[in-house]
């Protein structure tokens, strides 16, 4: 239950800046990369495969690694078999975001964390060019 509140306010918080995305372009079936951040300061890179129901993360932090099956639940949310215990439950929006319930995060690998990631992708100089970003 947490877990569903945790997403919801992040979502909530994520949804202003997102931009829209063409149906046709998205591949469900196509393997998902994200960067992102734990909630104890740890930065993560994550690769959701949807047809091998796997997630691969790199934890640049802390120097942990591994690759997790998971499993669908019927509310939307996964189920992760960390064989190491660490990632439990996640939720994705795909092309989107991550969300991630962790236990051994931190420099300790011993922190409970919310990992919040962004899809990653190409960026240039004119994606931001010639934009007035501050602004009353």
């Amino acid at each position: 239950m947490k877990l569903r509140l945790l997403v919801a306010v992040s979502l909530l918080l994520a949804t202003p800046g997102c931009g829209t995305k063409s149906a046709t372009a998205f591949n469900l079936n196509a393997p998902r990369t994200y960067n992102g951040s734990a909630s104890v300061g740890d930065f993560l890179n994550i690769t959701l495969d949807p047809v091998a129901h796997t997630l691969a993360y790199t934890n640049h932090s802390n120097g942990d690694t591994g690759t997790v099956p998971y499993t669908v639940n019927p509310d939307g949310t996964f189920t992760l078999a960390d064989p190491t215990a660490n990632l439990l439950a996640a939720y994705e929006v795909p092309g989107y975001a991550l969300l991630i319930q962790a236990v051994k995060t931190g420099p300790n690998h011993d922190q409970l964390a919310l990992i919040t990631a962004i899809e990653s992708g190409p960026i240039s100089k004119a994606t931001w060019a010639n934009k007035n970003y501050n602004y009353m």
